[in-house]
């Protein structure tokens, strides 16, 4: 395998949740603080950009290909064509002093959405789930940055980060009624690591997890805790991954401009850009919302 690539110098404050979308063969992903979503044309290698009137956390699709966006804490439908947004629903729970981080679609069109705390500090974040009838449900709280999640191919269970933990949790899941048990540890991350952000799996059962302020992503396996590999990305705060591509053996990474402490000169010189990898293995299409 290659070393990650420059995919797109995309000058993002926080780009995070990256989507691939077959039916146009574009890559998707959000800049959470620039308020604002990417659209890729990996063909023509054009960037399109919908701005927000919100901070804008997450994003999946319909079925009739229109975005579903979580923006600070409610959800709108976009149409790519028009770039106009319409109400789908509000969260009405989330404290003032807290905001939806990110969020992805189960195998019933349920929309999860972590919320965290925006000092980063109290435990106040909590992991919602919305039906596709809306009916908006609470699943845990206590959380301080609510962050990455995936499911296995079984959906019988739900992986979850809450970042400062450095503790990757599985869940037994129950899909019919979209309900979490026997909360475990299956990863920690030691010291000097950075934390863990955005996850995807692959088709092997693997997870991909991001390293904010590890300047990788790193692949492991849920069952026995190891680490199998990791590949280093040029710049400090990695933030989630995805794969796509025509045959799903593609690796999106995105990053954030923030928070660079610590970071070296090169890697605050592309801090914000999206990377490009082929790790090997594939990934698979991501649900949408409304199943």
């Amino acid at each position: 395998m290659k070393d990650a690539e420059l995919f797109y110098a995309a000058k993002d404050k926080v780009g995070e949740g990256p989507n691939w979308n077959s039916e146009t063969g574009k890559w998707y992903w959000v800049d959470i603080s620039g308020k604002r979503i990417h659209i890729f044309d990996p063909v023509i290698k054009t960037d399109d950009t919908i701005p927000t009137d919100d901070i804008v956390a997450a994003i999946t699709f319909d079925k009739s290909g229109n975005i579903v966006a979580a923006l600070s804490n409610r959800l709108v439908r976009i149409d790519p064509k028009t770039k106009s947004a319409s109400p789908i629903c509000k969260i009405d729970s989330i404290p003032p002093n807290a905001r939806i981080n990110d969020g992805k679609c189960d195998a019933a069109g349920r929309f999860w959405l972590g919320t965290m705390d925006l000092d980063e500090k109290e435990k106040i974040g909590s992991l919602y789930s919305v039906s596709p009838d809306l009916t908006c449900k609470k699943v845990l709280d206590g959380l301080i940055i609510g962050n990455g999640m995936a499911w296995t191919e079984d959906n019988k269970t739900m992986y979850y980060i809450d970042s400062p933990t450095l503790e990757i949790w599985a869940f037994d899941f129950d899909l019919a009624k979209g309900e979490l048990s026997g909360k475990r540890t299956i990863i920690k991350y030691g010291p000097g690591e950075g934390m863990p952000d955005g996850m995807t799996i692959d088709t092997e059962g693997m997870l991909w997890i991001a390293q904010f302020r590890g300047a990788r992503v790193s692949r492991w396996n849920p069952r026995t805790g190891q680490r199998i590999a990791s590949y280093p990305i040029p710049t400090y705060n990695t933030t989630a991954c995805c794969f796509g591509g025509k045959n799903f053996d593609e690796l999106l990474v995105t990053s954030a401009s923030v928070l660079m402490e610590g970071a070296t000169e090169a890697q605050c010189a592309c801090a914000g850009s999206v990377f490009h990898l082929h790790p090997g293995v594939t990934g698979k299409a991501a649900f949408r919302f409304g199943g």
